[in-house]
């Protein structure tokens, strides 16, 4: 079933922030790829899977329709979790209440590189079609085992992108903060310097005054 291709008429997206800002551009990133993303569809064509309160904020009052807030209030995305989410939006696509479901996350590169993917998590689209190299005889079938390895591919899928995205959360967040202390640090050295010379020049004029002073009473 994950495999079924179907006239599209209800699209899940899935769109993965953070709960918090202070991470640059982040969350940011991600609501305008969404954003570019839905620009493609209908109002009633797509229903919104949204994690993050910085994406339910954004999505708050808009045309779109929220179907499921996952996560919520820093809820541990654990495998017992993410086995538990796979399963009901498994359940969506299977029953036919969505007919494709795309994720949208960011992929973790480096420290200070980041990518926004906009990725479709169902349905699973058929390899290409060739001469198998080898013939595998399967036991108990084909089918049976491909039933019972696509939920755990799905769960690993869907776990390995809430991971990218925590990991470019945390990156964004130590990158922000660097660079808000660089300024800082530099903010207190200007200060600091235009304190002193303002010291110096109310010193050099008592100075002046006192010398002023004292060379009219000669």
């Amino acid at each position: 079933p994950f495999m079924t291709a179907r006239k599209v008429k209800k699209t899940g997206v899935f769109v993965i922030t953070a709960d918090r800002g202070l991470c640059g551009s982040y969350n940011t990133n991600i609501l305008s790829a969404a954003d570019k993303f839905l620009k493609n569809y209908s109002q009633d064509a797509v229903e919104l899977i949204l994690m993050g309160r910085k994406a339910i904020d954004h999505y708050r009052n808009k045309q779109w329709r929220i179907r499921h807030k996952a996560f919520e209030d820093g809820e541990k995305q654990d495998i017992p979790k993410v086995q538990a989410f796979v399963q009901q939006l498994s359940d969506w696509f299977i029953k036919g209440e969505l007919d494709e479901i795309w994720i949208i996350y960011t992929h973790f590169v480096n420290i200070i590189s980041r990518k926004v993917i906009v990725e479709k998590f169902l349905n699973i689209s058929e390899p290409a079609k060739g001469k198998p190299a080898i013939n595998y005889i399967y036991e108990p079938s084909a089918e049976a085992i491909f039933n019972e390895i696509m939920p755990r591919f799905l769960v690993g899928k869907l776990h390995s992108a809430l991971d990218e995205a925590y990991a470019s959360e945390l990156a964004a967040r130590i990158i922000s903060m660097r660079t808000a202390t660089k300024n800082a640090d530099e903010m207190i050295y200007s200060l600091t310097l235009t304190r002193n010379k303002v010291r110096q020049a109310s010193i050099t004029k008592e100075m002046l005054e006192i010398i002023s002073g004292a060379e009219g009473l000669k």
